[in-house]
């Protein structure tokens, strides 16, 4: 049994720093979501005309700005988690506080540029809220934590310690529906317990999927008052576990020290999914938060300033995926070899292309109804519809031999699989091309 308090609250600093640290990391050295939204043309067009430039000077342009943003972004979550390590709760340190608090808000933002680039599944913002939310719990914990090892901590209020474990549940349960397969069983989950334990790729899929309904069953008997301690030294386990299953299958039983960058950051980032569980179960042995009232949610609820700040936050963000999203084909998945019949059109217009970022016309309308995506590019520049129509017709016998197509297309992604990495795993064709969640065939 923990008796220090004081090693309880550095439990909680620490872990919301090597979170904050990690995704900084990950933003410098590597890549963001952001790089992605500003580059779409759907959404900033107008708004790079509106000052006078045109598309193609800003597609040729802007990687040097998005770059500082994303950099400068990644600094800033060094800097919060500094914060975190060095702030007091007993003095008013507005400033730390508040960096904080603003990296809480582009953590929250990741998540909602991860839900736009996984084509809207629920899923992924639940798997990745406890992440978005660490800085605000932080804050919020902060004002019980003891300053000195003398010092004891001040009980939680029932929304608060109630709060949290919805947030860490909803963790599990996003975490626990892809494993258990929806909307699907993502590859890398089987490909990690694979490597990790040495077992066939067969043994793994099925028991990825047994992990994935105990984490749907830890995030309801999480709420269950007799079990809640057992529930949250689980999750414990398994949220520590999972986030070193990316360094154990790709740097330690590989052998692979060149691996190390980006895997040592992309475990550690996620460090936080086994410390906040761990937090609240040490914590559950010296506090013991008051039972939670239907009066302490409706009074929470129904106040005013959280009513405007969900309705505001609600129409910033539908507003800005259906600007995103506004005409944007719906990319198929390759899951089968059976196709829906197809209507060949009967001409091209050039109202079916527009411009990309490299100046080449492209749709990705034209082959919609295959069952991967597809990308039609026209390598003369567009001039007018004579054009685009004339352009067509040379084309349009690929569309009476789309089955022949497709059948090579799946033959060549089976040959691929068997020649990497992963070769030695037994998988049929049919589960290689299940596995594969987006193909772009460019024409």
């Amino acid at each position: 049994m923990i008796k220090n308090d004081y090693f309880i609250g550095s439990l909680l600093r620490i872990s919301t720093f090597i979170f904050l640290f990690s995704r900084g990391c990950l933003y410098i050295i590597f890549d963001s979501p952001y790089r992605a939204l500003l580059w779409r043309e759907e959404l900033f067009r107008p708004f790079v005309e509106l000052f006078g430039s045109n598309w193609q000077h800003y597609a040729d342009t802007s990687n040097p700005g998005i770059a500082v943003l994303e950099k400068s972004i990644g600094f800033f979550f060094i800097f919060a988690s500094f914060c975190a390590l060095r702030i007091k709760s007993s003095k008013a340190q507005k400033f730390m506080s508040t960096s904080i608090a603003g990296a809480g808000i582009f953590t929250c933002f990741h998540i909602f540029l991860k839900y736009l680039g996984h084509d809207h599944e629920l899923p992924i913002v639940a798997e990745y809220i406890l992440q978005g939310l660490t800085p605000f719990l932080f804050l919020a914990y902060l004002k019980l934590m003891p300053d000195g090892k003398g010092d004891k901590w001040k009980n939680p209020s029932s929304l608060l310690f109630f709060c949290s474990k919805v947030i860490i549940a909803l963790c599990f349960l996003g975490h626990g529906l892809y494993a258990a397969g929806w909307p699907y069983q993502p590859a890398h989950f089987v490909r990690m317990l694979s490597t990790s334990i040495f077992v066939d790729f067969d043994t793994a899929t099925i028991l990825v999927t047994c992990i994935g309904f105990f984490d749907i069953f830890l995030a309801i008997i999480i709420f269950i008052k007799p079990l809640e301690k057992l529930a949250l030294g689980h999750m414990a386990f398994w949220g520590f576990a999972t986030a070193m299953a990316r360094l154990i299958s790709y740097v330690i039983v590989p052998m692979k020290m060149d691996n190390l960058n980006p895997w040592f950051f992309e475990s550690s980032v996620r460090f936080i999914h086994g410390a906040m569980p761990l937090f609240l179960f040490l914590l559950l042995s010296r506090v013991r938060p008051p039972n939670l009232h239907f009066s302490d949610i409706k009074e929470t609820l129904f106040c005013k300033k959280y009513i405007y700040s969900a309705l505001a936050a609600f129409i910033i963000f539908s507003s800005l995926g259906a600007f995103i999203f506004a005409n944007q084909p719906q990319v198929p998945i390759v899951a089968s070899t059976i196709h829906a019949p197809v209507k060949v059109p009967s001409s091209l217009q050039m109202s079916d292309f527009r411009q990309s970022s490299t100046g080449r016309w492209i749709s990705d309308t034209v082959f919609a109804n295959d069952n991967f995506p597809v990308r039609f590019i026209l390598l003369e520049d567009g001039k007018n519809d004579e054009l685009f129509e004339e352009t067509f017709n040379k084309f349009k016998p690929l569309f009476n031999k789309r089955q022949t197509i497709i059948k090579k297309v799946n033959k060549r992604l089976i040959k691929s699989f068997r020649n990497s990495a992963e070769s030695d795993q037994k998988l049929s064709e049919q589960q290689i091309l299940l596995f594969i969640k987006k193909v772009l065939i460019t024409f």
